[in-house]
């Protein structure tokens, strides 16, 4: 029994460490400093966040006004977010939301790969909406 808890704890550490080292400082939204748009055909919803200072990098980035993106649909499902490796500032930027001919909500200036999918989610957004939402 002690060899099947150690195995298991193997295999869970480094996922752990992995989600908590990358993925949870734009993990959880913070609606006190959110701020929220809504597309003209009112069918989709993103929210910008400020990283969440979780560790020590994201710490840094916190302190520099770095944000992430999340895409909701009109009902609030979780769609997606933007990349957890390239994080910016959001001061002076274009959100342009999904439609018929664009498959995903993109962000200009394009400074990082801020695109979201809506069709299928990214692996990031994958673990993050299963942890999270």
């Amino acid at each position: 029994m002690a060899k099947y808890l150690k195995l298991i704890l193997l295999l869970l550490f480094p996922f752990f460490l992995f989600w908590w080292a990358v993925l949870s400082p734009v993990s959880f939204l913070d609606d006190s400093y959110s701020h929220t748009i809504i597309s003209p055909d009112k069918k989709w919803e993103i929210v910008i966040s400020p990283v969440t200072m979780t560790t020590p990098l994201s710490l840094i980035q916190g302190l520099e006004g770095k944000r992430y993106i999340t895409l909701f649909d009109n009902n609030g499902n979780y769609i997606g977010q933007s990349t957890p490796f390239c994080i910016m500032r959001m001061e002076q930027y274009n959100i342009i939301f999904p439609s018929k001919d664009r498959l995903y909500l993109g962000v200009l200036p394009e400074n990082c790969d801020y695109d979201i999918p809506i069709n299928e989610k990214k692996w990031w957004s994958k673990i993050i909406g299963f942890m999270s939402y």
